[in-house]
């Protein structure tokens, strides 16, 4: 009987632990409706000194996405980040504003599941580091920095296909 009952509360803490994850999941991944209002800046000194400020552009196609095209030949490290979501006075960010970027990859001209971006997350609490930015985010959006001298190729997300149901046994 000892046997049984530590397998059962090991079973239910198991699945105990696995709905609070789900439930953290899908409660980050979700974005919210005014997700267009966020504005994410990218700033960087030109070859005189000059400073240079580039807006990010909500990506429709995609929400929660954004994209900043860049000038081929500044260096995609050393970028400075911010972010504000005017109708969130309260939320932190990660990365917080006023970082400067590193290891930043290009995602040229396409924009797909397979371009590299850079995530940016929400919360309604202090975000000290990347660990607790997953844990914490009410929302996590997505930032594409391109070179391309032209607009990149936006690909629509498939939907998930719909499984076909299962004819019961006659």
């Amino acid at each position: 009987m000892k046997k049984t009952g530590w397998i059962r509360k090991a079973v239910l803490t198991v699945l105990t632990v696995l709905m609070l994850g789900l439930v953290t999941s899908a409660s980050a991944a979700e974005i919210p409706a005014d997700w267009d209002q966020l504005t994410i800046t990218l700033t960087w000194m030109d070859e005189v000194n000059g400073q240079q400020i580039v807006n990010a552009t909500p990506i429709y196609e995609q929400p929660g996405s954004f994209l900043v095209m860049i000038p081929q030949g500044v260096g995609l490290d050393g970028l400075y980040f911010d972010a504000s979501y005017m109708l969130h006075e309260n939320t932190q960010f990660y990365p917080a504003p006023g970082t400067v970027l590193m290891n930043v990859t290009d995602a040229y001209d396409q924009i797909n599941e397979f371009t590299p971006y850079i995530e940016v997350f929400a919360s309604e609490y202090p975000i000290p580091d990347y660990e607790s930015a997953q844990q914490n985010a009410y929302a996590v959006f997505r930032l594409y920095i391109s070179t391309y001298q032209g607009m990149p190729m936006i690909a629509t997300p498939s939907p998930e296909p719909t499984p076909e149901p299962t004819p019961e046994p006659t």
